[in-house]
């Protein structure tokens, strides 16, 4: 398999996990906006039932996982050297770099 397609596939999954994770979160709260929700959560009495809390932990652990597979880090990163590998200088320091610097602004803000 080539890198390049590699990396769409390995790229998809994770953004299909992003999704998800996100997609359970606006089910529980109802709300987009990254600030509104942390409010609700904190301001609500949302943590009284057990199952909404197991739900909310599988949404931020599907939202983290991903973000940790984007940037390529620990365990994660298995799938990084392959792809390095498989490709030539220019778009190697373009795909571990720039996705790299925007979800570290993601992580800030978030």
């Amino acid at each position: 398999m080539t890198a390049g397609v590699k990396y769409f596939y390995v790229g998809s999954f994770a953004s299909g996990l992003l999704l998800f994770g996100l997609s359970f979160l606006y089910g529980l709260t109802g709300l987009v906006q990254l600030d509104e929700i942390f409010s609700f959560l904190i301001l609500s009495e949302f943590y009284d039932t057990s199952s909404s809390n197991a739900l909310l932990l599988v949404s931020l652990l599907l939202i983290l996982s991903t973000i940790l597979f984007k940037i390529a880090a620990v365990p994660y990163h298995l799938w990084a050297f392959d792809v390095y590998e498989g490709s030539s200088i220019e778009i190697v320091f373009f795909f571990a770099l720039v996705p790299k610097f925007i979800l570290f602004g993601f992580l800030l803000n978030f």
